[in-house]
């Protein structure tokens, strides 16, 4: 599905905001400080860090995979990848496939064989195809602290979006499960957004409406853009997770 430019810089913004959020990969330790310590003063010490999870995945669990996807033995295109990570039960991959990885254990390899769903690929004509992915689980993410809320300024959430306009459904707006720091810029795309985001409680599904802005400098990769200038949309918000 082609997304409008907006959401192509959304997305940059998700993905750097997502990359100083994410517990993918379990920091090193603190060394402590440069100086040699006093008489007086304590041995600095590493703070523990969190062991990988043995399994099975369950629910809700992060975890890294490698995939590779075929239809009749072939590959397809957007149908492999190394070290993705997923969320289980999110559906930000085919559920069906996320369904299946249920029950793995970190080296485990499985075929699961799902069927594509409508819209899924760019290639609509892979819509309706059965499909086989050759999983290898990586790791399971040691989870990390999360709160109730509410959401304030300085959290770091975990939100999934949708939107309509006119009471249809914007596939362009749609995204699922994303790791989101407040105040990393989504407001500047949709205003006032973070505002009705901020009190919101983990769990919680809100109705928004933003008046687009018209951000359109008179290029032609931007005409996608200007059908929304000015247009209100209605996003419906959901705080995933509320991490401290």
């Amino acid at each position: 599905m082609k997304k409008i430019t907006t959401i192509l810089i959304l997305t940059a913004i998700l993905l750097f905001a997502s990359a100083c959020t994410s517990d993918t990969v379990v920091p090193p330790a603190p060394t402590g400080v440069t100086q040699a310590p006093t008489a007086t003063e304590p041995e600095p010490t590493e703070a523990p860090t969190q062991a990988p999870l043995t399994g099975p995945v369950k629910l809700y669990d992060d975890v890294i995979v490698d995939y590779v996807g075929t239809i009749r033995k072939v590959k397809f295109i957007g149908g492999s990848a190394n070290e993705a990570n997923l969320i289980i039960g999110s559906g930000k991959h085919i559920p069906a496939l996320e369904k299946g990885i249920i029950g793995m254990k970190p080296g485990d390899t499985k075929d699961i064989s799902v069927t594509i769903p409508k819209d899924f690929y760019e290639d609509k004509d892979l819509a309706g195809e059965t499909a086989v992915f050759k999983v290898t689980l990586k790791l399971i993410v040691p989870p990390r602290e999360l709160k109730d809320g509410p959401v304030t300024k300085d959290d770091s959430v975990n939100l999934s979006l949708s939107a309509k306009m006119d009471g249809k459904e914007i596939k362009d707006f749609e995204v699922k499960w994303f790791d989101y720091n407040i105040g990393s810029g989504i407001n500047d795309y949709y205003p006032g957004i973070e505002e009705k985001i901020i009190g919101m409680k983990s769990g919680e599904t809100k109705d928004i409406s933003v008046v687009m802005p018209d951000d359109s400098d008179g290029q032609e990769d931007h005409e996608e853009e200007e059908k929304y200038a000015g247009k209100t949309i209605v996003f419906t918000v959901t705080v995933n997770r509320i991490y401290k």
